[in-house]
């Protein structure tokens, strides 16, 4: 039997080099946009929203920003339709942006405070919505709509009436946005961030719990790294902002708590990449396990161990009785809908051989001949 190839349509050939450059521009922007924060944070880094004056902190600051940007272009080479690698890489562009504000210049130092908390929101987005790129339920999409709605119009409004010297540091520069002072609506708006950041932290550890005892053991295996750092990060916003609502000044030591603790997210995304690509041996052996010419593997030991979930069960579709079994012929039940154990159907049917030793299995157990 001959096998034919097709050539890459031109217009097919023509998109892929449109995303490698677009991939290309986007790693020198990162590199780029990493080396111009580390510059100006250690030379002017003295205000107290960026925290910079931590031990590391500048390749903390660095390190951080390249590794969401680089998880986000491995995503967007290796699963391009899943949509997280957008969010990876504008999530390291937004953390490097929010410490544009340690800069002396008036201009960089503004577009620093108003980008500063978009990094919240989708740091948000992305420990809600991993590892499929999507927030499920009405629950995470209503605190995502806040979350945006907070880091966008909330800040911007503050900073119309934000004094730098007084509502910022005695050594920033002119905060260009202020249309007019009133402190009391600056702390006001302050209240609001942090009573709401609060809610929505908890809210979201409390997503995650429930998401969690309702996984499998490998979604958790495959999830577990980038949930606990999401935890911890929350927990450590929750701290920093009751201090701060407590009437403890900053920075302070919850507030460096808070800082390590984001900048544990993307070392954990990096993580879960490293467990997918030795997942993807592993499948590679199994394939290997499965169709070698020595005696039959079980499938369902093999695939148990490739995916590392011990309570797998795989079940045959047998038409001749409309139901599943295993490969000795008994009968599988698949779960309940509300038993928290995901059903994968897949068409692989049953070699001619396989069938017919499961009909003699079937048939001898139900005195049918």
């Amino acid at each position: 039997m001959g096998i034919s190839t097709a050539e890459p349509r031109p217009a097919a050939t023509a998109a892929a080099r449109d995303v490698a450059a677009w991939q290309i521009a986007t790693a020198v922007a990162g590199l780029l946009a990493g080396a111009g924060v580390a510059w100006i944070v250690s030379h002017h880094g003295s205000n107290s929203f960026g925290v910079p004056k931590l031990p590391f902190a500048v390749p903390v600051i660095v390190l951080v920003g390249w590794s969401f940007i680089a998880s986000g272009l491995l995503y967007w080479r290796s699963r391009p339709e899943n949509h997280l690698w957008a969010v990876l890489i504008f999530q390291g562009f937004a953390w490097f942006g929010s410490m544009l504000n340690n800069s002396p210049n008036p201009v960089l130092f503004t577009i620093g405070q108003l980008v500063y908390p978009w990094q919240y929101a989708s740091g948000l987005y992305l420990i809600l919505s991993f590892p499929s790129g999507r927030l499920r339920g009405g629950l995470a999409r209503a605190m995502m709509a806040i979350a945006i709605f907070l880091v966008t119009v909330g800040n911007l409004f503050w900073l119309l009436f934000a004094d730098s010297h007084h509502s910022m540091c005695r050594t920033c520069p002119a905060n260009l946005l202020e249309v007019t002072r009133d402190d009391a609506v600056v702390v006001g708006v302050f209240y609001v961030f942090r009573i709401s950041g609060i809610v929505i932290a908890l809210t979201s550890i409390g997503l995650l719990a429930v998401r969690w005892r309702r996984a499998s053991r490998a979604q958790r295996h495959a999830v577990m790294p980038v949930a606990v750092a999401g935890v911890v990060a929350f927990c450590a916003l929750i701290v920093s902002y009751g201090a701060r609502l407590a009437g403890a000044s900053g920075p302070n030591a919850f507030d460096a708590f808070a800082f390590y603790a984001a900048a544990a997210v993307p070392v954990a995304v990096l993580a879960v990449l490293i467990q997918r690509r030795l997942a993807q041996g592993a499948v590679a052996g199994l394939v290997v396990e499965l169709g070698g010419p020595g005696p039959g593997a079980d499938p369902r030991a093999a695939l148990s161990r490739a995916l590392g979930d011990p309570s797998l069960a795989l079940g045959y579709w047998f038409a001749a009785e409309s139901r599943y079994v295993d490969r000795h012929g008994a009968p599988v039940e698949l779960p309940a809908p509300d038993s928290g154990r995901p059903t994968r159907p897949t068409r692989c049917p049953l070699n001619r051989s396989r069938a017919r030793e499961i009909d003699r299995s079937t048939s001898t157990a139900t005195g049918f001949n």
